[in-house]
């Protein structure tokens, strides 16, 4: 079997992926009981993965629970809490971005989930593992071993994440062309703002009829439609995780009415925001 390179990049990942390289500046392992927990700041990436146990990471804006074998990359670093729901073992690489990839970096969301990695990419687990050992054996040359293993595991991670369905957005799309990311960015910072292809076409700072027509080739669909998916996505969230009201919901996403709204999230979803919102309801403890 015979694979070239391509001159030109194929693919949108793959020009993500070539585009975005790190260096590691540090590797831990942690060991949590059930309520423990681990805080993270600072500008750094960091690759957590979950070697075993159950886990939620949670900031002032969002929470995500991570399972054996899931891996989270937190790509713009932030202030967050792992806390422990199980004993659990986490073991987290520290990731400091080459300079000049802040367009990438803006295009994609702040953390990137992908569940059962190692199930699905066998040699990650491998990997993971080699890190662990460079970092324990002290030998020359360490620090550019464990940035090369980093690079790749992050790699599969983040391809692994679109190929699984989880970038909905199309972000991946997006990461080489700064004009759109920034879109982009203030759609999903301000997913209730009433925001028309005039006012997208601003923040790209391109004519109208341009900005329709480059936004509909690099992601495949419509200025309009893409708000309309964000703010659905968005509304799943805060009703299945943030325990938000239907009402709250509409005015928080821009909508006149609760009617309006829950048209719009059956259009997307194919079920009405109060029946969702019941199914995924957690039970009392």
């Amino acid at each position: 079997m015979e694979w070239c390179a391509p001159a030109v990049p194929g693919d949108p990942v793959s020009s993500l992926l070539n585009g975005l390289r790190w260096t590691a500046t540090g590797y831990t392992r942690h060991e949590l009981g059930p309520g423990s927990d681990r805080r993270f700041a600072g500008r750094e990436a960091r690759l957590h993965a979950v070697v075993s146990g159950t886990a939620t990471v949670r900031d002032p804006a969002a929470a995500v629970r991570l399972r054996t074998d899931d891996v989270l990359l937190t790509l713009r670093g932030g202030d967050y809490a792992v806390r422990a729901e199980t004993d659990t073992v986490l073991v987290s690489a520290a990731l400091e971005p080459d300079t000049g990839r802040d367009a990438q970096l803006a295009a994609l969301p702040a953390w990137l989930l992908s569940c059962e990695f190692s199930a699905k990419e066998p040699l990650a687990s491998v990997l993971l593992a080699r890190i662990e050992a460079e970092v324990a054996s002290g030998r020359p040359g360490v620090a550019p071993v464990v940035t090369q293993l980093a690079n790749v595991v992050a790699a599969i991670a983040l391809r692994t994440w679109v190929e699984g369905g989880c970038d909905v957005e199309n972000r991946h799309f997006a990461a080489a062309d700064p004009d759109i990311a920034r879109v982009l960015e203030a759609v999903r910072e301000r997913p209730g703002d009433p925001w028309t292809v005039a006012d997208l076409a601003r923040v790209a700072h391109a004519s109208r009829s341009a900005f329709a027509e480059r936004f509909r080739a690099t992601l495949g669909e419509s200025p309009a439609r893409y708000v309309l998916r964000v703010r659905m996505e968005r509304a799943k969230r805060m009703l299945a995780d943030e325990g938000v009201s239907v009402a709250r919901a509409a005015v928080a996403l821009g909508y006149t009415s609760e009617a309006a709204f829950s048209r719009a999230f059956r259009r997307v979803h194919g079920t009405s925001p109060g029946t969702w919102s019941r199914s995924t309801r957690r039970p009392p403890s």
